[in-house]
């Protein structure tokens, strides 16, 4: 069970799943986008390159084109032009004849390259014959030349397409016989670049869809693959699966480094929980809502009930302390420790402190009935010894004045002349007598018979007593340290002994600084039982060194001064001494009993 929540969450949930986008669907949109990007880019550097090689595969087939047909037409001029008619006839018969002889060769080429306009023109002739004659060029600024070349002409035809045309001079008998041309309009390349990047553009974006779908699985895999990584990472050894740690060997260094830490947290977390169960304060904890997430087993021994879950307004607690949901709720919103006392009404005795945190509440509290009980008794103890010390220092003042009243009176009784008076002066001696027996009872706080000592051990004494200093020294924030030998027992007075530790135990946690120790130890010791009781404190004083041990000398505020004193008188009825050693560290009090009976029964001697 852990102990601030049920749930265990060995890794951070991350805040990227809240909002519906992984790591890794983030990553496949972002390649595909890459992806699509890079293939944008060359499409279009594709396309430019297509193009200007449709552009010069047409050109250098025009080209073609216009040699051969030249080469044809010459042939057939060649021979009309040697006939002996050719002289004979008009312009306009020649004409004829030239167009008889051209159109067949035309419409052979025609029908060879549909896609290209061919033609014959002579500017000096008027003759124009063509397979398109509404389409044919102009070619304007062209003059008849007996030179033989090939020139270039791109323009708009009267439909607003873009065109190229080869013209090539006709050179018979060194005379120009005209022209030949051939046109292709540039839609036409535009169109059959378009197909072929059509053709190519589907096949790559199925190429596309298929790579991205290869990713994606790869990467579902990955995700498989990385989930069954977290599995192994929150199981056991013995349900942990290595084909998974196959499939990701990269991940292996890491999975090691999270499973030591994971142990590392595991063993922290049950060092943790054996600490709070091992605390005898009950301790629960809540979340915001006061629902309770763990409780010790000081607790569940305690009550016998399961917490864990529940809400604090049905539990036990609520029960037997109704108040307490409101001064937890005004913790939680006011986020600052707290502290407070209650009494139940069978007379029990609580105390609470309750500290808040981040995600609720944690709450000590202890019984406090049988603690309060024994302080309330030691201050009740401290009264008494209190009254008979200052009994024991006035009783001799007081019974010395009523010793001689009391023996005037006996003398008046026996003397004959106050006969009269002897009622009253039995009176006045009985109530003499009664004094004194009040004040010998007075003197019986103040010094205590011996035939009250039996066999005590020490070291058990302390025991019972140290739940009380122990609870003052928390208090104060401090704390107590028992080192106590194996001891034999002697003759003690145990309510006289108990008087003794409080006072010098007290009075070292007044000494002491916060956050200090103070050390209490048993031993032997060169046939004596040493009790050795040591503060933190800044070390006695000048003025306490030289008095000490002097009734109603006190460095206190608020102190009477008799603490010690009485202290050193119940020692020396013990047969104890009692010495010390002082300095800026502290203060040690050595006190040494005598282990034989017979020494404890000697005088005793203070040091």
């Amino acid at each position: 069970m852990n102990i601030f929540t049920q749930k265990r969450n060995l890794l951070p949930v991350n805040p990227r799943k809240a909002k519906g986008t992984s790591i890794v669907e983030s990553a496949l949109v972002k390649v595909s986008l890459v992806v699509f990007f890079i293939f944008i880019f060359l499409y279009m550097f594709m396309y430019n390159s297509y193009w200007n090689r449709e552009m010069y595969q047409k050109k250098l087939e025009l080209s073609n084109i216009t040699f051969n047909l030249h080469q044809t037409i010459s042939k057939e001029l060649d021979q009309f032009y040697d006939s002996d008619h050719y002289r004979d006839l008009t312009l306009e018969e020649k004409n004829r004849e030239i167009s008889v002889l051209i159109s067949p060769v035309l419409d052979e080429y025609t029908q060879k390259y549909p896609t290209i306009n061919l033609g014959y023109i002579n500017f000096d002739t008027g003759l124009r014959i063509s397979n398109d004659i509404a389409n044919d060029p102009s070619f304007p600024g062209v003059r008849p030349s007996p030179e033989e070349f090939l020139m270039e002409y791109n323009y708009t035809d009267s439909s607003a397409n873009k065109c190229i045309a080869n013209l090539l001079a006709l050179n018979i008998e060194n005379q120009n016989a005209g022209y030949v041309w051939a046109k292709l309009n540039s839609a036409y390349i535009f169109y059959h670049t378009q197909l072929n990047l059509a053709v190519l553009l589907g096949s790559s974006i199925l190429l596309l869809i298929l790579i991205l779908l290869l990713i994606r699985r790869l990467i579902s895999q990955i995700k498989g693959e990385l989930v069954a990584f977290s599995q192994n990472i929150t199981s056991n050894e013995n349900q942990r699966n290595e084909f998974a740690m196959d499939k990701l060997p990269e991940l292996a260094p890491v999975f090691r480094q999270i499973q030591d830490h994971s142990v590392s947290l595991r063993n922290l977390h049950d060092e943790l929980l054996t600490i709070m169960d091992g605390i005898s304060d009950g301790f629960f904890s809540l979340d915001s809502d006061l629902n309770f997430r763990f409780v010790n087993d000081t607790i569940k021994k305690t009550f016998e009930e399961e917490f864990v879950g529940r809400n604090f307004r049905g539990s036990v607690f609520h029960d037997l302390f109704p108040e307490l949901e409101t001064i937890l709720q005004s913790t939680v919103q006011n986020n600052k420790p707290l502290f407070w006392e209650t009494t139940l009404p069978d007379n029990r005795e609580f105390e609470f402190n309750a500290y808040p945190f981040s995600q609720g509440i944690s709450v000590f509290f202890r019984d406090t009935t049988a603690i309060n009980r024994q302080a309330r008794e030691l201050i009740c103890l401290e009264r008494l010894n209190l009254i008979g010390q200052m009994a024991a220092g006035i009783s001799h003042e007081v019974r010395n004045p009523m010793t001689t009243v009391k023996g005037f009176l006996q003398i008046f009784f026996v003397n004959p002349t106050c006969q009269e008076l002897q009622e009253d002066i039995t009176l006045m001696i009985s109530e003499i007598d009664r004094a004194n027996a009040i004040i010998n009872d007075f003197l019986s706080l103040a010094k205590a018979s011996t035939q009250n000592h039996e066999l005590r051990n020490i070291n058990q004494i302390i025991e019972r007593i140290f739940p009380l200093v122990r609870a003052d020294a928390y208090n104060s924030n401090k704390d107590i340290d028992l080192k106590l030998s194996e001891v034999p027992e002697i003759l003690l007075n145990e309510s006289e002994i108990k008087q003794v530790l409080l006072n010098f135990i007290r009075n070292g946690l007044e000494a002491s600084p916060p956050g200090a120790s103070m050390e209490i130890s048993t031993y032997l010791e060169e046939n004596t039982l040493v009790l050795e009781i040591k503060d933190a404190g800044h070390g006695l004083c000048q003025k306490v060194r030289d008095s000490f041990g002097t009734p109603f000398l006190t460095t206190k505020e608020n102190g009477t001064g008799l603490g010690l004193a009485i202290s050193i008188g119940i020692l020396n009825r013990h047969n104890a001494t009692i010495k010390y050693d002082t300095g800026e560290k502290g203060t040690t009090f050595y006190i040494r009993f005598a282990l034989s009976n017979e020494e404890q029964k000697e005088e005793p001697q203070t040091d």
